[in-house]
């Protein structure tokens, strides 16, 4: 009969739930909590692999977008351009 944890698992033989309680034992964890953990980073391995941005790439473009802007002096004098003066 099943503990009313392993209940929840999805169907997997007896040699693969003897490892993974082994495991989850080892980790100090329930099977639940080694099994979700597992699950988790599996997940981000596979979305990380699916985003345009890597992740890091994002976080330094966002840093910058945290710093104060730099001047570009020939933005400001194309701007100056009659072109510009009559919007």
């Amino acid at each position: 009969m099943a503990t009313p944890e392993q209940a929840d698992w999805p169907p997997a033989p007896p040699a693969t739930r003897r490892r993974l309680s082994a495991a989850a034992a080892a980790s100090h964890q329930t099977v639940s909590e080694f099994v979700l953990a597992a699950a988790e980073a599996r997940a981000d391995e596979v979305l990380a692999t699916r985003t345009l941005v890597p992740a890091d790439f994002f976080d330094r473009m966002m840093a910058e977008a945290d710093e104060p802007a730099e001047a570009l002096p020939w933005l400001s004098e194309a701007m100056e351009h009659p072109q510009f003066k009559q919007v």
